[in-house]
């Protein structure tokens, strides 16, 4: 957190480091496969839940990128709202991205709004098979899932 705003950095730095390599795959550039199984419980995770927990966990996934240390048993203080989860899908809006379909704020779309504190990541049915898959990997194989994840990156798999 930072002190002087009381406002969780990682939280901005997450959004911006998504918006980045979103930007690179749109620019064309090339993504660097997960394994099989990363990209199997992505898959999965497009094909069987809503946009509101596809966008939900692409902001969670970067998290964990910028925050090794985070476990998905809660909600990281400070990701719902302007500097979140709305800044995340206004900007995916702004590029034309249909991933969390037109959604402001998907983390009070998923329930978690007035739980926040207590809310699990790892145990909810909607998350836990595809946090169940990511939580044991490398950190450079989760760069790779946070960089498959978005639809702007599958348009340009190597």
């Amino acid at each position: 957190m930072c002190a002087e705003s009381r406002r969780n950095v990682n939280v901005e730095r997450t959004v911006d480091l998504a918006l980045e390599r979103i930007d690179y795959f749109l620019a064309g550039g090339e993504v660097r496969l997960p394994s099989p199984e990363s990209r199997h419980a992505c898959d999965r995770l497009i094909d069987d839940q809503t946009p509101s927990i596809i966008t939900a966990c692409l902001f969670l996934t970067f998290y964990r990128v910028i925050d090794p240390t985070y476990d998905f048993t809660r909600q990281p203080v400070g990701s719902r709202g302007k500097f979140g989860d709305k800044r995340l899908s206004e900007e995916l809006s702004k590029r034309n991205l249909t991933l969390h379909s037109n959604i402001k704020s998907p983390f009070e779309n998923i329930g978690s709004k007035s739980g926040v504190e207590t809310f699990n990541f790892a145990k909810d049915y909607r998350f836990k098979d595809y946090v169940a898959a990511i939580i044991p990997i490398s950190h450079e194989e989760l760069q790779k899932v946070a960089d498959y994840l978005p639809p702007s990156s599958r348009s340009h798999e190597s």
